[in-house]
């Protein structure tokens, strides 16, 4: 199941035959895409909208998905933010649930971008894009989630940065590397390395000098 959400849609497009004009635009545009997948469109009203199709049609068309998103964008006239989130399930139900909570996960993010959950609770952000990252938001690793608890750090948090670490074969890595490709502030990134050190899940590196006069940032190896 795919959710489509236009963020805004009702509170930027206030004049109503004005609104209901980039409703038919937005339909026929959605209606060409759920034709590629052999999909089934619904309505929700408000910018709102859900594609229930196989999975492998699913796959088959992201890149088909990802253009018409940009065509949405372009015949909106308004400042607003398109939603896309996947889920997959065994049955109807559980894809539904999962494309609920990825389109939460989606309309968080600062950029837009596809986020996927698969029925095996991965969750894949950016989908298609160079950017691309698959991590869980689950565990059953009662040590870990003890340490993860005392340093007030979720699992999901864990997991990504795990996985961007994995992903870009870091040997060693500072607050900076993760704020700049989680989208995060370095304080917040900060505090995040701080708990995980105190909680004894990463361990101190090393240090590198950013200029003469600045400070050394801290070199983190995440422990496995």
């Amino acid at each position: 199941m795919e959710i489509i959400e236009i963020d805004q849609f009702v509170d930027e497009v206030n004049i109503r035959y004005h609104l209901q004009h980039l409703e038919l635009k937005i339909k026929q545009t959605l209606l060409t895409f759920c034709e590629k997948l052999d999909g089934s469109l619904i309505e929700n009203g408000n910018g709102r909208y859900q594609i229930f199709s196989s999975r492998k049609a699913i796959e088959r068309e992201i890149g088909s998905l990802q253009s018409t998103v940009q065509q949405l964008a372009l015949e909106m006239d308004v400042s607003v933010a398109v939603g896309i989130g996947i889920g997959f399930g065994e049955t109807a139900a559980s894809a539904e649930i999962n494309a609920r909570k990825a389109i939460r996960h989606s309309k968080k993010k600062e950029s837009s971008g596809i986020v996927v959950i698969q029925e095996d609770g991965v969750m894949i952000e950016s989908v298609g894009q160079e950017e691309q990252l698959a991590y869980t938001f689950r565990s059953n690793d009662k040590e870990l989630l003890d340490k993860l608890n005392q340093a007030n750090i979720s699992v999901k948090t864990y997991k990504k940065i795990e996985a961007l670490i994995d992903r870009m074969g870091w040997e060693g890595f500072t607050s900076s590397d993760l704020a700049s490709h989680l989208s995060m502030t370095v304080r917040n990134a900060q505090r995040i390395m701080s708990g995980l050190s105190e909680s004894g899940l990463v361990e101190y590196k090393g240090e590198e000098l950013q200029s003469p006069r600045g400070r050394p940032r801290k070199i983190y190896m995440l422990k496995k």
